[in-house]
């Protein structure tokens, strides 16, 4: 099975919503047919995924005055390692 939570932490570099879409950047062959075809199936799991690290990153960045890389690396890191499950 796969665990979403973990692929969109592998694929956490610059994830971002815009327009309820979720957009990620990969590496070239990341993202295989079959995690899209579940990255599409799964898509409100991630857009609200990634909206509540964007949500956590701003608090932290505006709020907390925390620099903007570690704000995200802080938001992301309350997200799920495939090793932790």
């Amino acid at each position: 099975m796969l665990n979403i939570c973990a692929v969109v932490r592998l694929l956490s570099r610059n994830p971002c919503t815009a327009d309820g879409t979720v957009r990620c950047c990969a590496s070239k062959g990341t993202l295989t047919p079959e995690l899209l075809d579940a990255m599409r199936q799964h898509k409100d799991v991630l857009h609200g995924l990634v909206k509540a690290c964007e949500d956590r990153t701003a608090i932290a960045e505006y709020s907390g005055g925390v620099p903007r890389a570690e704000a995200e690396r802080f938001a992301w890191a309350g997200i799920p390692r495939a090793s932790d499950i």
